[in-house]
């Protein structure tokens, strides 16, 4: 695991009372990850596996420190496919540009696919009657998801697909009684970042990649060959014309 994760216990009713989150958290691009972890008399220590870029192995303290401005915290995530990872959302969908990889118990989350999905579940009248008998009720999570409901009504085209999927991903039953995606305690701030990463315009990739490669290699070939063609003419004009010369002379 790359960090130090701490899980929310209660004693008393002996339960999690809360989505495990990350206390640390690696953020380096190369694998790294925590293999001890203690709590000493004047902190708490901690040892990665892999020696840092230098070669070396250290064993790290942390102490609270309330004067201190650091500039990341531990939930800080900033990559999506890191979030994406981290939540376990792989376990159900399969995601686009991510070569495929994930379970089948979600739908696919394809681009095109989930725009076409989404847009139509929200161009659907009964849909829009759903969410006002939604509103109407006073027990949660339908309760504080109100703001939720009434921010995809406000909205429209793909701004409205976008906020829909924040919303789902924030509490999966904002608009579905029935829902059996789990609650994964994610903050709207990691879903924001997930739902710009699923409705990104892709890239050339597969055969379009495959093909411009192709396309670039044959010019590459075409010019080397227009270029040996060329200067052996010019060599062979050379030539011609040196010899010319030198008969003339003669």
């Amino acid at each position: 695991m790359p960090g130090i994760v701490r899980i929310w216990y209660d004693m008393d009713q002996r339960r999690v009372m809360a989505v495990p989150d990350y206390f640390l958290r690696y953020r380096g691009k190369q694998e790294q990850m925590v293999v001890a972890v203690a709590i000493g008399p004047d902190g708490l220590y901690f040892a990665p596996l892999y020696a840092n870029q230098a070669g070396q192995t250290s064993i790290y303290k942390i102490v609270p420190d309330s004067t201190n401005s650091y500039p990341y915290r531990p939930t800080q995530v900033d990559d999506p496919r890191q979030i994406i990872r981290e939540r376990g959302c792989l376990g159900c969908h399969q995601i686009n540009g991510d070569s495929g990889f994930g379970g089948a118990a979600g739908p696919p989350l394809n681009r095109e696919l989930l725009i076409a999905n989404i847009q139509a579940r929200l161009n659907n009248p009964q849909y829009r009657q759903l969410l006002d008998e939604l509103d109407q009720l006073n027990e949660e999570p339908w309760l504080s998801t109100r703001e939720a409901r009434a921010a995809v009504r406000a909205l429209s085209g793909e701004a409205a697909v976008r906020q829909w999927i924040i919303n789902q991903i924030v509490e999966p039953r904002w608009d579905n009684r029935g829902s059996q995606m789990p609650n994964l305690g994610v903050p709207p701030s990691e879903a924001a970042i997930v739902a710009d990463y699923l409705l990104a315009r892709p890239t050339q990739t597969g055969w379009m990649t495959r093909l411009t490669t192709v396309l670039r290699s044959r010019l590459a070939w075409l010019a080397f060959g227009a270029g040996l063609v060329a200067g052996m003419v010019v060599a062979g004009s050379g030539m011609w014309l040196w010899r010319r010369r030198r008969y003339s002379r003669l």
